[in-house]
This record gives C-alpha cells, structure tokens and sequence, in this order.
C-alpha cells in the first residue's frame, strides 16, 4: 500500500507539473500574441505618420486620409493628432473643423514625448462619451523635432481573440488581459460583467510583478483557482488561470484512497 501510494503520488505530482508549464507557457504565447496586435496598430499608425499631408499640416486632407485608415482596420475607433502638449487637432469621429478638445489619457501622451517612443495607454472613458478604449500612440517627428502625436483609439473588443481559448470547455481555463492601470482589458469568460473592473487587491501586487511559477488564488467570481501571469512588452499583463480542483482534486482523491485502503488491510489483517 506504501509503494502504490508513492507511485501515484508521484505520477499525480508529474501531472501537475505538466499542468503548471502549460499555464505559465499559455501565459506567455498570449502575451506575446498581445505584443503582435499592438505592433500591428503601430505599424500601420507609423505608416500614417509619415504621410506628406503632413508635411506640409494639410490637416483637412490629412483627416480624410485618417478616417479612411480607421475604416480599414480592425478594433479601431478613431485616429486622433495631437500636438505634443496634448491638443487635438485631427479626430476622425468629429467633422473637420469642430472644436476640438485635449487628450483624454494624458499619461501615455508623456511618455511618447518623453520617450519618443510608441506607447499602448491604459483604459480611458471618452470624453464625449463613457465608453472604455484604449490608445495606442506613435511619434509623428519631422527634422528630429517631435511634431505631433499620433493616436489610434482601440475598441477593447479588439483584443478578445486573444483572450479566446484554444482549449476544450471542459478543462474550465480562463483567459484575462489586464492593462497598466490594473483593469481588465479582455476576459474569455464573462468579459461584458468583467471588462473594466480593477483586478483583486490580492492579484495586484502579482500582475505588477509576475512571479515565475502559477500561484493560488480567488477568481472574481470567489472560486479557487490557480494562476500563471506573463507580462508584455507595453506593460499589460496576460492571464491563464484553472480551477483548483483541477490540481489539487486528483492528489486529495488519491490521498483519500490510500488512506482507506490502507485502513481496509490493517483490518484485515487484524
């Protein structure tokens, strides 16, 4: 009885591992799945950057140019330029010519004047109205001075085909991306409920820095589960996460067998 049950307590703690390294290794495909959308975005902004139409702040024609761009791509809501003080003068969900307000999100507009680098900002409700998106800004430099920035604001929607599982239903595996400011992004299950709620005060500290392993934890909806992070290189965090049942289950039912059979022999025996 004490050999089976080193045996199994074994090859259950093998299983286990290889359910660990699918998590963490689940994790970092979609964070890096993550990263090529945002690249995507900025490939396409830098490409509008350096339109001649700016060259010479023919804005009128420049918005055509923008809105035409916006209709093109998916998950876009509109292209914003700005001034690097963070004025609008280009929104192409606004004719050309209306008045114009500042940025909604001006933390990821420092960074790109600072950096001079493209930046991927956090959630922000809109000014016009209290819809959450998200911009993903690019310097716009002309003579290596810093001209204008850049904007395209993206609809979260755009980001569930990452979140989607690969993975039969049955396994119960639930993907989330988490932005800078630490609020769900994407989620694979219930994202309408959960899209725009802070991560757990248990979860925060863990998203800012992802540990190496998965960790135990309580999921929104107060089940156990574990947890496997992997943080991409614009500073939003993926998430892989399984019920804890689906670790510790086998090992606590082996535990149980082991015990009663064990039991059942000495009985007999005696």
């Amino acid at each position: 009885a004490l050999l089976t049950g080193i045996i199994v307590w074994r090859t259950l703690e093998d299983a286990r591992s290889r359910i660990e390294y699918r998590l963490l290794d689940a994790a970092r495909a979609d964070a890096e799945a993550l990263d090529r959308e945002f690249n995507g975005t900025i490939r396409v902004l830098q490409t509008l950057a350096r339109s001649p139409l700016l060259d010479g702040a023919d804005l009128a024609a420049f918005w055509a140019e923008a809105e035409r761009a916006v209709r093109a791509q998916h998950g876009w809501f509109a292209v914003i330029l700005l001034t690097p003080d963070g004025r609008q003068l280009v929104h192409t969900d606004v004719p050309y010519g209306q008045p114009l307000r500042h940025a909604a999100e001006p933390g990821s507009l420092r960074e790109v004047r600072d950096t001079r680098r493209p930046v991927v900002g956090p959630l922000a409700r809109g000014q016009r109205n209290s819809k959450l998106r998200f911009p993903i800004r690019v310097p716009v430099e002309r003579e290596g001075s810093l001209r204008y920035v850049l904007t395209a604001v993206m609809e979260p929607e755009s980001l569930t085909e990452v979140v989607r599982s690969r993975l039969p239903e049955t396994e119960e595996w639930t993907r989330a991306i988490v932005d800078p400011g630490l609020v769900i992004a994407a989620r694979s299950r219930d994202g309408d409920r959960y899209v725009g709620r802070p991560v757990t005060a248990e979860g925060a500290p863990r998203v800012l820095r992802p540990p190496d392993v998965p960790f135990q934890g309580t999921s929104l909806e107060g089940e156990p589960l574990y947890s496997a992070l992997s943080r991409g290189a614009f500073g939003w965090t993926t998430s892989v996460s399984v019920p804890a049942a689906l670790l510790d289950g086998p090992v606590r039912d082996s535990i149980v067998a082991i015990l009663v059979g064990g039991t059942v022999l000495i009985l007999g025996g005696l």
